[in-house]
């Protein structure tokens, strides 16, 4: 997603440079400057892109398992997160 999204503003950048609108062209800069950003924060991790109604169904056999036996740390630890974000 992110990929699809830097090779697009990529592209924007290019056509961007050759009107050059100073307002447009800053407009570019700053959403390379967020993709950046977003990189460096991210950089350590791994992003999985799940649909919210895949993360629900991971969560929801997770407690299955949970009630059944005791699951190990990473797989309470990644229930956590999946019950904490978003969705």
């Amino acid at each position: 997603m992110v990929r699809d999204y830097r090779a697009w503003l990529q592209s924007e950048m290019q056509l961007l440079a050759a009107k050059s609108d100073p307002y447009t062209t800053g407009q570019g800069e700053m959403a390379r400057r967020a993709m950046d950003r977003l990189d460096m924060e991210l950089g350590d991790c791994v992003v999985l892109e799940l649909e919210p109604e895949q993360a629900q169904a991971i969560a929801t056999e997770l407690d299955t398992l949970a009630q059944a036996e005791a699951l190990p740390d990473a797989l309470v630890e990644l229930l956590q997160i999946i019950r904490t974000d978003p969705l």
